[in-house]
């Protein structure tokens, strides 16, 4: 078995690895899974014109919506990918954060990779 460091790991897979302190409350309760899935109902690697998943802030519980207002946030071009390296550098938690593109708010869980690995649209944010 070949051993491989973490910088040919970030250069084969495009994980990052960030310590367990990156993940803060912020991540515990967005990313919350019950049941073998998402509490709030991402979508896995589709691009921001593909996202279908919405998710009302009404629908949220005042965990969610807590941390949801305390994640950063981007503000992006409109042509700017989901696929696009992108997250908040001068922030420690670089899992969960929003992206507004045009006229829309996703809520991002990028899991440590550099893209926007899972994403639902906000509604009423």
């Amino acid at each position: 078995m070949k051993t491989i460091n973490k910088i040919q790991h970030e250069q084969i897979t495009g994980a990052f690895f960030f310590n367990e302190i990156d993940r803060d409350f912020n991540y515990e309760q967005i990313a919350a899974v019950k049941n073998g899935s998402f509490v709030i109902p991402f979508e896995r690697k589709v691009d921001f014109d593909d996202c279908r998943s919405v998710v009302s802030l009404d629908d949220l519980n005042a965990k969610q919506l807590k941390a949801i207002n305390n994640a950063p946030s981007l503000t992006l071009k409109p042509n700017t990918s989901a696929f696009d390296y992108l997250y908040p550098t001068d922030f420690r938690n670089k899992y969960i954060y929003t992206v507004t593109r045009g006229n829309k708010t996703f809520l991002v869980n990028n899991e440590g990779f550099g893209y926007s690995r899972y994403i639902v649209e906000l509604k009423k944010y």
